[in-house]
């Protein structure tokens, strides 16, 4: 089973403001298998800003990643937020390569 073929399987991690979610997904984010997202709540307006700067050393707004996952949501304006978050976590699964995401709340 590839990421390319599989849904992809979301660990969600919840917690109070600086309870150690933030490092347990990046903790998480070392396994081959899972892609740590940070917070993906209100991708991509949150995350996407201007000066913010990516991991890869990129401004967000330029990293050859998030504008590729950014993409799949273009067509998807006027759907749920649902149909919305299940379309990025399926976009990152796909340019991760990774059949694990590791989202932070």
């Amino acid at each position: 089973m590839t990421a390319e073929t599989s849904r992809p399987k979301v660990i969600l991690l919840a917690g109070f403001p600086n309870s150690g979610t933030t490092i347990a997904s990046y903790i998480l984010g070392q396994h081959p298998n899972i892609f740590a997202t940070g917070e993906l709540y209100g991708f991509p307006a949150r995350q996407l800003k201007p000066l913010k700067v990516c991991s890869c050393g990129a401004l967000a707004v330029a990293c050859p990643f998030w504008t590729d996952v950014a993409a799949a949501l273009m067509p998807l304006a006027d759907a749920s937020a649902a149909v919305r978050a299940q379309a990025v976590y399926a976009s990152v699964c796909r340019h991760s390569g990774r059949p694990f995401i590791v989202d932070v709340a």
